[in-house]
């Protein structure tokens, strides 16, 4: 069997984005139209809050970034969104978060903490933290805003 080249490149250390962004990027202009991330949580946090943002910028581009760890499923979910429990990230908790400001209109249902039509904020998103899916099936809509889903498991 015939061994394929791998492509190297070599970044410049000083540059305006993080080794993990210039990656990204270079999968988007390649055509990637989903991309996982793997270890995108490390040991820094000043990184796994630019990996979040990475994740604004992919769905500008129409593409779907997840950052997962072996405890962590992280993405963007879109209003009316079905989560299906059967398919979860093993047995695990559920959290949302507002990215980009405030996510208006937010309704949980098949959780066992629902919402309906809540106003969430970054102030109060404690409410969100540590959700389960009690049905077969879960949906998530909202009106506004950009909702950072998280699956977490101990």
């Amino acid at each position: 069997m015939k061994k394929k080249e791998i492509k190297v490149i070599r970044l410049r250390p000083e540059k305006d984005d993080s080794d993990t962004q210039s990656a990204m990027n270079y999968a988007i202009q390649n055509g990637a139209k989903r991309i996982t991330i793997l270890g995108a949580t490390g040991n820094r946090v000043d990184h796994l809050m630019a990996n979040f943002g990475l994740l604004v910028l992919a769905k500008n581009q129409g593409v779907e970034v997840i950052l997962a760890d072996q405890y962590n499923y992280m993405k963007l979910v879109s209003d009316g969104e079905i989560i299906k429990k059967s398919e979860q990230f093993g047995e695990i908790y559920i959290t949302f978060f507002p990215l980009e400001g405030d996510v208006t209109g937010l309704t949980l249902e098949g959780f066992k903490y629902s919402l309906d039509h809540y106003h969430l904020t970054t102030a109060d998103s404690g409410l969100t933290v540590s959700n389960e899916i009690v049905s077969d099936k879960a949906k998530v809509t909202y009106r506004s805003g950009t909702l950072l889903m998280i699956m977490s498991r101990d």
